[in-house]
């Protein structure tokens, strides 16, 4: 006969053996050493003078938004140079994509882009099949702006005269492809074009084509090879005389 211990004392000896874990003490925020706070400073710069960078590139000026920034200046203007202008840097871009595969196209025997066309221009020269499309692409370019009159090209032994409903009041006399006997050398070549005004464009003559070179509005070259530099001169955005008013 020993004596058992009751329930309650067993509990009470048992919760003598049961582990306490104490309760963590919140600890202070350490803060950042002086070299992790520049390092990151330093790293948030770069990425803002990045965006910055990268948005700069982005926003591209050309030839058109610039003219239609100068025409926006003019509230009486109609924007009848700005197309065509738009027109003439159109046939410069086809051109500069077609001069940029010369070289290529006499490496894997592309025939249509390189040798001689079998025809002379006006000037008694020897026309090259890139020429011949270089002229193509600038009067269809010119044409299709229905801005222009008359055009005058080199490589076309008389004037063109353009249809009645796609006329306009501008006369460009152009040569399509100035140095093309220069590509097989690695030498510059360009396009070449001047911009006159004619007086009454449903009566055109060629004496509205012969006119002196004060009249002249407008002119400029394209010169093409490892980029496209378009030159415009004098500075024919600021001309009054190409933002006419409605009246004239």
């Amino acid at each position: 006969g020993c004596r058992l211990p009751s329930l309650t004392t067993i509990r009470g000896r048992c919760n003598l053996f049961v582990p306490v874990t104490p309760t963590p003490r919140p600890q202070p925020a350490r803060s950042r050493r002086p070299e992790t706070r520049r390092r990151s400073q330093r790293r948030s710069r770069e990425e803002r003078m990045d965006h910055a960078a990268e948005a700069q590139r982005t926003d591209l000026m050309t030839i058109t938004r610039h003219a239609l920034n100068e025409q926006g200046r003019h509230p009486e203007s109609r924007g009848d140079f700005t197309i065509l202008l738009s027109h003439i840097v159109l046939g410069c871009k086809f051109v500069a994509s077609a001069v940029n595969k010369a070289g290529l196209a006499k490496l894997i025997g592309l025939a249509k882009l390189i040798g001689l066309a079998g025809e002379t221009n006006v000037q008694g020269e020897e026309q090259k099949k890139l020429d011949v499309l270089s002229n193509e692409v600038f009067v269809k370019a010119l044409v299709s702006s229905g801005r222009t009159c008359v055009l005058v090209s080199e490589e076309n032994e008389a004037a063109i005269f353009v249809d009645a409903p796609l006329r306009g009041k501008y006369c460009v006399c152009f040569d399509p492809l100035d140095g093309s006997s220069n590509i097989d050398y690695g030498v510059s070549i360009g396009t070449i074009f001047g911009i006159y005004m004619i007086k009454d464009k449903d009566n055109a003559t060629l004496e509205d084509v012969l006119q002196p070179g004060t009249d002249m509005i407008a002119a400029g070259y394209c010169m093409y090879g490892s980029s496209c530099t378009v030159i415009m001169f004098p500075d024919v955005f600021s001309l009054p005389l190409l933002y006419p008013t409605s009246s004239s």
